[in-house]
């Protein structure tokens, strides 16, 4: 019997050895032990991929700052360790924080040299992603996407006679119009319409909130990739949907342009 338990004992020794000295040698082999995580960091994602274009892959750090493992990331950065020099590069994204957190290693721009997309939920009651795009490019960073592209269309708009919202956007040649009259009954009683139909309220406006959902495609399978977003228009209050839009993004000479869009309405069931 004690023999057995010896030899048992031996063998989880040796499996915990072996297990051991593989995984120290893919670390090191990685690259990883370069990588030098302060109290509360986390590697969130590891994408390999050559961001620089010098030919050789690689490794793309997303590394996230928190006090427990559920809870939001106050900090999220990019390291990019060069797969030729194996110098370590920091990707500053500014103030950019959030819950979870993911990351695309995409061609964004169609130079065959792939671009670091960064997201992770802001935990606000809009539902927010947030979402960055860099390129580095020659090791030298470039934001192409940042939080004034994350607004989407950014609608404005007002509230008008019959039950009506009117919509417009930089990015649209016309408003839209959008009937409202679903939601009638709410709107009288909180002195927005009256029982005709016309609008009385006051510093009462409907908005957009930046990107809910976001996500780089390839529809057309040629490698470069587009934006695909979807966001939420409220109305007079933030739990007033009137309106969802998702959209297509591409990055051409410098800027993000949509190159298709559509909306939905709820549908009155009552």
């Amino acid at each position: 019997m004690k023999k057995k338990v010896m030899f048992l004992f031996l063998v989880v020794i040796m499996g915990i050895f072996s297990f051991s000295y593989s995984y120290a040698d893919e670390i090191q082999q990685s690259g990883i032990n370069k990588i030098v995580l302060s109290e509360g960091e986390r590697i969130i994602q590891l994408k390999k991929e050559d961001v620089n274009g010098d030919g050789v892959k690689d490794s793309v750090y997303m590394i996230g700052k928190n006090l427990f493992a559920d809870s939001i990331y106050s900090s999220i950065q990019v390291k990019v360790l060069d797969g030729k020099t194996n110098d370590i590069f920091d990707i500053d994204f500014g103030d950019f924080a959030g819950y979870g957190g993911k990351m695309e290693v995409v061609d964004f721009t169609g130079d065959k040299i792939p671009e670091i997309m960064i997201s992770a939920d802001t935990g606000g009651s809009g539902g927010i992603v947030d979402t960055r795009i860099a390129s580095f490019k020659d090791n030298k960073t470039n934001i192409i996407y940042g939080e004034e592209e994350n607004k989407g269309f950014n609608f404005t708009g007002k509230f008008i006679d019959g039950f009506k919202v009117e919509l417009r956007s930089d990015f649209l040649k016309n408003p839209l119009t959008l009937d409202v009259s679903r939601n009638s009954s709410s709107y009288i009683e909180g002195d927005i319409y009256s029982k005709d139909g016309k609008f009385i309220g006051k510093n009462t406006e409907p908005w957009s909130d930046s990107f809910g959902k976001i996500d780089a495609i390839d529809y057309d399978g040629d490698g470069t990739y587009n934006i695909e977003g979807v966001q939420r228009i409220s109305g007079a209050w933030h739990a007033d949907g009137i309106s969802t839009v998702t959209s297509e993004w591409n990055y051409k000479d410098g800027k993000w342009s949509p190159i298709s869009a559509e909306y939905t309405v709820p549908l009155n069931l009552e």
